[in-house]
C-alpha cells in the first residue's frame, strides 16, 4: 500500500484571529491516526467508519489534514484531499464542544484555504450536513457559495465551493553570469 502523501506548506505564522478568540491556537499538520482520533470525539461525526476506510480515502489523493491546539490541547481538526488537478474536497473537519464558539473552525479553514492556494488548487468544495446551521454560516461569512444538494441514505448535504485566489509569485529576474 503506497503511504498517503501530505500536501507539505508551510504553516501560516500569523493567521488574523476571530475577535472572540479565548484561547492561544496553533495550526500544525497531523498524522491520519492523530487526525482520526480527535475526529472520532466530535459528537456531529459519530458513527465514524473504521480507521482503515478513513486511511484508505486519503492514500488515494494528494490529503492536507490540520489540526488546531487550544492552549495546547487538541481543539479541532480539517481533512480534506484533492479531487482533481485544482480542485479539492474539504472532507471531515470540527470543533471539540468545549473549544466551539471562539473562532478556531474559522482559523482551520483560513489555513487550509491559505495553503491550498499556495499549492496551486483554484476551488475547494464542502459538504455540511443538515441541520449544521453553525457550520454552514461560517461557510457563507467566509465566501463559499450553495451550489447544491446531495440526498443520501443519512441525510441531505448541502454542496459549498469557493474559488481560491491565485497567488502572486514574485517575478524572478535574470542572472547575469
Amino acid at each position: 500500500m503506497p503511504d498517503h502523501t501530505l500536501i507539505s506548506m508551510s504553516l501560516s505564522p500569523a493567521i488574523p484571529p476571530p475577535r472572540r478568540l479565548r484561547h492561544k491556537v496553533r495550526i500544525r499538520h497531523a498524522s491520519p491516526e492523530e487526525a482520526y482520533s480527535l475526529l472520532s470525539r466530535i459528537p456531529e461525526l459519530r458513527p465514524m467508519s473504521p480507521f482503515d476506510a478513513f486511511r484508505e480515502r486519503l492514500v488515494s489523493a494528494q490529503a492536507l489534514l490540520l489540526v488546531a491546539e487550544a492552549d495546547n490541547n487538541l481543539a479541532g481538526c480539517k481533512v480534506g484531499y484533492d479531487v482533481g488537478e485544482q480542485e479539492f474536497y474539504s472532507w471531515l473537519g470540527g470543533v471539540l464542544p468545549p473549544y466551539r464558539r471562539c473562532g478556531i473552525a474559522a482559523i482551520l479553514l483560513r489555513e487550509q484555504e491559505r495553503i491550498l492556494a499556495e499549492s496551486g488548487y483554484r476551488s475547494v468544495g464542502v459538504k455540511s450536513v443538515r441541520p449544521a446551521s453553525a457550520m454552514q454560516l461560517l461557510l457563507q461569512k467566509e465566501g463559499y457559495a450553495c451550489v447544491g444538494i446531495e440526498t443520501a441514505s443519512r441525510g441531505d448535504k448541502l454542496l459549498f465551493e469557493k474559488q481560491l485566489p491565485p497567488v502572486h509569485l514574485p517575478e524572478l529576474l535574470p542572472l547575469d553570469i
